[in-house]
């Protein structure tokens, strides 16, 4: 490859004893900008590099048919990403330290869907799971155990409507047929969620917005 004042600097390719195998751009003796890594393991990386590292967007494969498109830093999964399994389940949504935290939509090959909270590579917090068979159901889930589940649905007698949807509104009481006092609601759509929340008559007075799809949360 090609070299300036005795280093590796620009396009050129490199193979060590083990088999591993890397080809692309390198700077200042080190891989740096697209290339392609090879492991010997059978794992590939093709994408981006600084400093040596994998760092930027990129598409990682493992032997095993999984592969990650999205984004890296420091060499780990970090950001946004869709991490896909042989069998076609499919996550796509925010990761951090390598692996998925944050926000996500996990998709399974038989068409169900969940939507929410991911933490330390487990589901954890609020999301909503769609049933090809059956309506939104909001769950609630605690480092991977699933704790409470509800059907979503709109309740007559307590009206709550905000940004342009409807809501189901669970709290103490209602006036008027409207949502009144503190409670907890999540739109009919089931991407948005207020966990603590406080409503005069069918509108929201305090109480913060949780997406879960992914977005910024609205407050």
């Amino acid at each position: 490859g090609d070299f300036e004042d005795g280093k590796r600097h620009g396009q050129g390719r490199f193979k060590w004893a083990n088999q591993d195998e890397y080809s692309g751009q390198f700077e200042n003796d080190q891989r740096s900008g697209r290339g392609i890594f090879h492991w010997a393991s059978g794992e590939s990386y093709e994408g981006l590099f600084k400093a040596g590292v994998i760092d930027g967007q990129g598409r990682f494969s493992w032997p095993d048919g999984r592969f990650y498109l999205g984004d890296f830093e420091d060499g780990k999964k970090a950001g946004y990403g869709v991490l896909t399994w042989e069998n076609g389940n499919q996550y796509q949504g925010q990761f951090e330290n390598d692996v998925r935290s944050g926000v996500g939509v996990f998709y399974w090959r038989d068409g169900t869907v969940y939507r929410g909270q991911f933490e330390s590579d487990e589901v954890h917090g609020y999301g909503v799971k769609q049933d090809p068979n059956q309506g939104l159901e909001l769950q609630y889930w605690e480092r991977g155990s699933l704790l409470t589940t509800k059907l979503i649905k709109a309740n007559p007698g307590c009206e709550l409507f905000l940004e342009g949807i409807g809501w189901m509104f669970e709290g103490q009481e209602c006036i008027n047929g409207k949502a009144h006092g503190d409670g907890f609601a999540v739109s009919l759509n089931g991407e948005k969620v207020i966990v603590y929340g406080t409503f005069i008559v069918g509108k929201r007075v305090a109480g913060d917005i949780l997406m879960l799809r992914l977005g910024e949360p609205d407050t």
